[in-house]
């Protein structure tokens, strides 16, 4: 949707984008961070009618934009009063504070961080901050020299990962401790998805780039198995692992066959309809 409305400059598809991101607010307070991006690709729109570009009143798109993003929520007032005696959001557990802290703390936190635990990730994030930008929508070749349009992208793309990023940083229960890895960043999955299509795009090293991805898709998939599987013992009183330290038990101890086995089992709903115990 935010790639034609860059390309048209339409004032309704800046504010269907605005309701979009209303609607994503009704499901997950926490999706507020995507208005962030979405006034940012928007107050950066430019009109093409014909061969003439032309710039419409960034003013007027931010406006509408606002407007659907308002739209949707003006009833939420109503709700929270009627079923929480109070005109303002319920309490989510823990407390905001501001931080400089933020990202690097969800990101690259011992608890839960997010390219520790999920390191498949940092790959898109490097896609996304050094390699050359694909080309995106129908003017992708323009406005700057060949992948222009491409670039503006990758910088929306990456404001609204970091958008995400710095919003959780500043909640106290931001490393997730009762859950595995850093689920609270799943809204900035759509933006990582273009860092990942940089990172495995034709060019130099691209045998390397994608050797690096499978291992760290790997890794992640093994620091999973273990916590799921039983063969990593979570700290007490929590449900999980909660650094990475705590594999090393998996180096010290290797576990066999007949405790690999044991542990597919735990982790595998086919495996556990299949031959139950």
């Amino acid at each position: 949707m935010l790639v034609r409305q860059r390309e048209t400059g339409s004032l309704g598809l800046a504010a269907a984008a605005g309701a979009l991101v209303g609607g994503a607010v009704l499901v997950r307070y926490s999706a507020v961070a995507l208005l962030a991006p979405a006034l940012w690709a928007i107050a950066r729109t430019t009109r093409t009618t014909g061969t003439t570009r032309t710039r419409t009143s960034g003013a007027l798109r931010l406006l509408a934009c606002l407007g659907g993003f308002s739209l949707l929520l003006l009833p939420l007032p109503f709700w929270w009063s009627a079923c929480f005696g109070s005109w303002l959001p319920p309490a989510y557990g823990g407390r905001w504070v501001i931080t400089a802290a933020s990202p690097w703390n969800i990101l690259f936190g011992p608890v839960h961080g997010l390219f520790l635990f999920h390191p498949a990730l940092l790959c898109a994030a490097v896609g996304l901050a050094f390699l050359p930008p694909l080309p995106v929508g129908r003017e992708g070749m323009g406005e700057g020299g060949r992948g222009g349009e491409g670039l503006a992208w990758r910088t929306t793309a990456a404001f609204w990962f970091l958008s995400v990023a710095v919003l959780h940083g500043w909640w106290s229960e931001s490393a997730n401790p009762g859950g595995y890895g850093q689920r609270f960043l799943i809204d900035a999955l759509p933006a990582l998805a273009l860092g990942f299509a940089g990172w495995l795009r034709p060019g130099r090293c691209r045998p390397l780039r994608i050797a690096f991805a499978l291992a760290a898709t790997l890794a992640g998939g093994v620091f999973f198995f273990a916590a799921v599987g039983g063969l990593v013992t979570p700290p007490a009183p929590w449900p999980w692992p909660q650094r990475l330290d705590e594999y090393t038990v998996l180096l010290r101890h290797p576990p066999g066959p007949a405790r690999l086995w044991q542990a597919l089992q735990r982790s595998s709903f086919l495996l556990r309809a299949l031959a139950p115990r």
